[in-house]
């Protein structure tokens, strides 16, 4: 069998070219509903909210940080990423943006060069969904804001051409799909057409809505302001492109806390020593990151624990609310066995 090339599904769009840009992540979702049935998928998401966590957690700690800044940092940003955390494609995007930026950080941090990873992440991360494209934008902001550093700095020219190397080897990698470069023209085409969902809506300025983006951009504001020249060029710019997109599109707001964590979690601990100097300076001890470990296994305890009462009560089978989403149309369609296309007015027919 091989993917379909037309659509097969929709009414009105019968035997139209259809990109199924997500087909790697249907194969997957299907494998482990086909085995485990729903609750295999809900205990897949659960793994994937705990493996960026850790990823989230281990990013933060490459620079100096008061452990407990630190650990605020990494719930906020985690918070921010959670709307992700759900049993959809987007899954896939932030576990691979998670896993693209600490190799990425790494190596601009730590000089920890494994750079050649991210080819293969690419590869792979192209036929799961669409939002390789973030991993694409954070890389050229990286590269960019390298090569205006190597206009004053002479030293940083070489680090500006491997990342401007291995940027274009991504790029290349995203071609390894099996629509080649016509999966690139089908996302410009459907990113530039309005549409009406909330998650592609921009954040609203009402207090409540986005708590934790209005909170992260306020602390960012704050530590970019504090810590003036120190600030990386790469760090401004990457920063820059994630706050424009979280804020431009609601869906766009995890990669946004992904990336913020390790930034805020040096530049407050930064702040925090810079001000109170040796009366309450932080260091880091055993002790301390003990007690960062304890907190940051308490919570995700927590929301795995909120998570295992709330899905007890459907037998740990995924819930659809019926008040949001058609359930009872979809029930009374395979009660009736009624058969035949669909007419949706959304023209992407992996959603009907």
């Amino acid at each position: 069998k091989s993917l379909h090339k037309t659509d097969p599904y929709s009414f009105v769009a019968f035997g139209l070219p259809w990109i199924n840009h997500e087909w790697l992540t249907e194969l997957a979702f299907y494998g482990l509903w086909a085995v485990f049935s729903s609750s295999g998928l809900l205990v897949f998401k659960l793994l994937v909210g705990f493996a960026v966590a850790f990823l989230v957690m281990r990013t933060s700690g490459r620079e100096r940080f008061v452990p407990l800044i630190r650990a605020g940092s990494v719930l906020l940003c985690l918070a921010a990423a959670s709307r992700a955390f759900m049993v959809r494609p987007q899954l896939f995007s932030v576990l691979l943006f998670a896993l693209f930026w600490f190799v990425l950080h790494g190596y601009l941090i730590k000089k920890e060069n494994r750079l050649y990873l991210l080819p293969l992440l690419m590869a792979l991360w192209v036929n799961f969904h669409g939002g390789f494209l973030m991993g694409l934008a954070v890389m050229g902001a990286v590269a960019a804001g390298e090569s205006l550093e190597a206009l004053w700095s002479p030293s940083s020219r070489s680090r500006a051409i491997r990342l401007w190397f291995w940027f274009l080897l991504c790029w290349g990698a995203t071609l390894i799909n099996p629509y080649g470069w016509g999966l690139h023209e089908w996302l410009s085409h459907s990113l530039s057409s309005p549409r009406q969902i909330s998650e592609w809506m921009p954040i609203s300025l009402s207090i409540l809505d986005h708590w934790e983006i209005k909170l992260i951009t306020a602390l960012v504001l704050l530590a970019v302001m504090y810590k003036g020249k120190q600030n990386r060029p790469w760090e401004i710019a990457v920063m820059l492109l994630l706050l424009y997109a979280a804020w431009k599109h609601q869906r766009h707001s995890p990669f946004l806390g992904i990336v913020a964590a390790p930034f805020l979690a040096s530049s407050l601990s930064a702040l925090w020593n810079s001000k109170f100097e040796g009366r309450m300076r932080a260091s880091i001890t055993p002790r301390s990151r003990a007690w960062v470990a304890g907190i940051m296994l308490f919570v995700c305890l927590w929301f795995a624990g909120r998570g295992a009462v709330i899905y007890s009560a459907t037998g740990m089978k995924i819930f659809v609310d019926p008040l949001r989403y058609p359930v009872y149309a979809a029930n009374f369609l395979a009660t009736n066995q009624i058969k035949g296309n669909l007419f949706t007015v959304f023209d992407w027919s992996q959603y009907a």
